[in-house]
């Protein structure tokens, strides 16, 4: 066994797969889903290689065998990783640890890769015309603008077929980088619903989140949830937080944000920012949880403040809960939502037209329930793993040349 790998039997592969990491994030989550369905309904020969760990590892590790490439980097490599200051010599043994991890699957017909910087692994490969490369991109605009030197020309030069997250990471694909149209099929992607909502949290697991938080009895809960980084807007999240409280005519409105990693700079100076405007008693900051069910039950409207977002699962996850989105234009989520339809879209950065929305969802409960109510019914009926993994695994099949 090689170290970084959790090894089943090594036969040859259909497919490798290929992930940037295994956090509890949209596109991991998603991936975990699609691979456990393949497993579950197919014959398909797969193995997984990510280029970083990350908790949901051993649950890869029980549907597929898993390398991880940043486990190989021991001794002075992960040390000159760690100090940016790996050079050509270092690279060049880093990448010959890792290929001889992956020397069993070094040949695979086809490489799909979940995330457009993970199309690296393409390099650790040997050199096969008849290869079919795959990426499946959730990143916009932002996201590639962030990525390291030659990322970018590497996923253009090598990519055959693109899946994209949405519509929107359509046009920035074909928009801005480029990319044939004819080469991009958009798959939304999917969360495993059965799983989430096998029963709904109770009465008391809902009133003790809303006591842990301070939350008065009859208050209105405006939820958010992300990391607390610049592409997710919590900046914009306390503007909102102040305007609604401005325009609430006496009723009492508190926000939470839940994901908010305490030990995060981003976090600490976000904390800064809600003493100093004296939002401390209405807004509230809540670590990541594993199972969130329980907040997203007491949240009477989600609101998605992201600068840019493929198409956020934890909006698809609060959704089956019945509650409606308001989120702005620019994100993959505006293709759920709609305009009445699940939710809301307000133009790109419209902060006061997002307050506008909240408060009279907040203020016509009938409102609020239908719109609610046919965000759930949408997200059970086109967005649970058995509508969206059996048309992605059709196309993939395509593309394999049914191989």
């Amino acid at each position: 066994m090689s170290a970084g790998s959790r090894t089943a039997d090594r036969v040859g592969v259909d497919v490798l797969f290929a992930g940037h990491d295994a956090t509890r994030t949209g596109a991991p989550l998603m991936f975990l889903y699609f691979l456990r369905w393949l497993r579950e309904h197919t014959e398909l020969r797969f193995e997984l290689v990510l280029v970083a760990g990350g908790p949901l590892v051993e649950d890869f590790a029980a549907v597929c065998p898993v390398t991880v490439l940043e486990d190989l980097d021991g001794g002075p490599v992960a040390r000159a990783l760690a100090r940016g200051r790996l050079g050509a010599p270092a690279r060049w043994w880093r990448d010959r640890a890792r290929r001889a991890a992956l020397a069993h699957v070094r040949r695979a017909p086809v490489l799909y890769c979940n995330s457009s910087s993970s199309i690296e692994v393409v390099r650790l490969l040997d050199e096969r015309p008849d290869r079919v490369v795959i990426t499946h991109v959730h990143e916009m605009e932002a996201g590639f603008r962030s990525m390291g030197p030659g990322v970018v020309d590497l996923l253009l030069a090598t990519t055959d077929r693109f899946v994209s997250a949405s519509d929107r990471v359509t046009r920035v694909l074909v928009e801005h980088l480029g990319v044939d149209p004819d080469r991009v099929t958009r798959h939304y992607e999917f969360i495993d619903v059965p799983a989430m909502v096998t029963e709904p949290p109770s009465p008391e697991d809902v009133g003790a989140v809303r006591a842990s938080a301070g939350i008065p009895e009859g208050a209105a809960v405006v939820g958010a949830v992300g990391v607390t980084q610049w592409r997710k807007g919590p900046d914009l999240f306390l503007l909102l937080a102040q305007l609604v409280g401005a325009r609430a005519e006496g009723r009492e409105v508190h926000f939470v944000w839940l994901g908010a990693d305490p030990d995060a700079a981003e976090t600490r100076s976000l904390q800064t920012d809600i003493e100093r405007t004296g939002l401390a008693d209405r807004v509230h900051l809540v670590p990541p949880e594993r199972g969130p069910a329980r907040w997203f039950a007491l949240f009477d409207v989600f609101v998605l403040t992201s600068r840019e977002d493929p198409f956020p699962l934890v909006c698809l996850e609060s959704s089956l809960l019945g509650t409606p989105i308001v989120c702005f234009d620019n994100t993959g989520m505006a293709e759920f939502a709609g305009d009445g339809d699940c939710g809301y879209m307000v133009d790109y950065l419209d902060v006061e037209a997002m307050a506008d929305r909240v408060l009279t969802l907040l203020s016509d409960d009938a409102l609020r329930r239908a719109v609610g109510e046919r965000a759930a019914r949408r997200g059970r009926e086109e967005f649970d793993v058995s509508a969206g993994a059996p048309a992605l695994h059709r196309d993939l099949r395509t593309w394999m040349g049914d191989r």
